[in-house]
């Protein structure tokens, strides 16, 4: 966060300090998506990118500072949150869901931000490539589902905008459950929308539930929408067919299977400075949680 000597406050996002991969944190390319959604969606608005290293010694955006709350644990919503605005805030994450999803890419000149087509298969391409890169033992289970989502890839209905990663960490919200402004586009890119849906559905966790690393999340508090009511608010809000939902909850499982692994690869190497304490078995423990997983939703498609 940036401010002056009135108080103002700005945010400057730039990529983290240390090793970063050469495909990550492209500040340009992020400061052009958040500008072309401007108006469209709830996003910050955007000020300035900058590309002089000299200055913050990286590429660097800056923005608008939105007043919001960003629940990521179930006490953070409940102390955020009443009951009624729990419900209001996962209603108003749905229906920007759809929104993002609805935007007209050509109209806002995003149309040229990826390819359109094959983005599971695309998809799966690059996560298998990532898991060979990574993989630090035998977790059989992420081969088997890898083969059966190759071979029954469903017909994509168009192209859309997708977050990548679409969640309550990254949206800020009015202490009413209003929608104040989605962040972290890092990740977006042309595709198949449902799978932005698979995304939040498989990541959501209700009353009671732990998520994968024995965490409670904001979804977990009383109040908030079901899985399946995700579903069918989402239903009705889009156009889209959700009869292979299956499917992406699936590849959902794998892809995350990959991405927790990648990190339980490096902290077993020690190349995680920002998480010296954290057991490395936890992660490789979600990892083999959602490899399972995706492997049982596969195999019954």
């Amino acid at each position: 966060m940036v401010s002056d000597q009135a108080g103002q406050r700005w945010i400057l996002r730039r990529p983290p300090i240390g090793q970063v991969a050469s495909t990550a944190h492209n500040m340009e390319r992020e400061h052009r998506i958040i500008a072309a959604l401007d108006g469209h969606v709830p996003v910050p608005k955007v000020l300035l990118f900058c590309d002089d290293e000299s200055v913050t010694g990286a590429p660097f955006v800056m923005m608008d500072f939105v007043k919001g709350v960003s629940p990521a644990s179930e006490r953070d919503a409940e102390e955020t949150f009443s009951p009624s605005q729990r419900r209001a805030a996962s209603e108003n994450l749905v229906d920007t869901l759809a929104q993002i999803h609805g935007v007209d890419v050509d109209e806002v000149g995003l149309g040229d931000l990826g390819k359109r087509e094959d983005y599971l298969l695309r998809q799966l391409r690059r996560w298998r490539k990532q898991w060979d890169v990574n993989q630090v033992r035998e977790v059989p289970e992420v081969d088997q589902a890898f083969r059966i989502l190759a071979e029954r890839i469903p017909t994509q209905q168009g192209a859309a905008l997708v977050h990548g990663d679409y969640k309550f960490d990254n949206v800020l919200f009015a202490t009413g459950g209003e929608v104040l402004a989605v962040v972290d586009w890092e990740l977006c890119t042309l595709g198949d929308p449902i799978a932005d849906l698979a995304a939040l559905v498989m990541l959501w966790t209700e009353p009671g539930e732990r998520n994968a690393l024995g965490q409670k999340a904001a979804s977990s508090a009383a109040g908030m929408l079901t899985r399946s009511e995700i579903v069918e608010r989402y239903r009705a809000r889009s156009s889209r067919s959700l009869d292979d939902l299956d499917y992406y909850l699936a590849f959902t499982n794998w892809r995350v299977a990959c991405v927790t692994e990648s990190v339980y690869s490096r902290l077993k190497k020690n190349m995680m400075g920002d998480h010296p304490t954290t057991d490395p078995q936890v992660f490789g423990d979600a990892a083999q949680h959602h490899a399972s997983l995706a492997l049982e939703l596969a195999s019954a498609l």
